[in-house]
């Protein structure tokens, strides 16, 4: 019984890491082997790179149709204003 309740909860975790899109070391998650995930700042910037401006861009897009005073504004930090002023799409 408590193999079965274990095992479901990391398949569990695994999904919902999955859904959010977001890599296990930048979520906390334990690493199953002792190498771990590697160099955590690459995956940072990759996850950053690949899903946080993408889903910021719709938005940044918006703004083209709000009022000034209505506008979405995004405090980026310097290491991803970086990245989103290269062009990274």
């Amino acid at each position: 019984q408590r193999d079965d309740f274990m095992r479901i909860k990391q398949v569990s975790a695994d999904d919902v890491i999955v859904a959010h899109r977001v890599p296990p070391a930048l979520a906390g998650v334990k690493p199953d082997n002792v190498g771990g995930f590697g160099d955590i700042e690459k995956i940072a910037r990759i996850y950053i790179q690949n899903e946080v401006i993408p889903l910021a861009q719709p938005f940044e897009h918006l703004n083209l149709d709000l009022p000034a005073s209505m506008r979405l504004v995004f405090d980026w930090p310097d290491p991803l204003l970086q990245l989103k002023q290269s062009g990274v799409n």
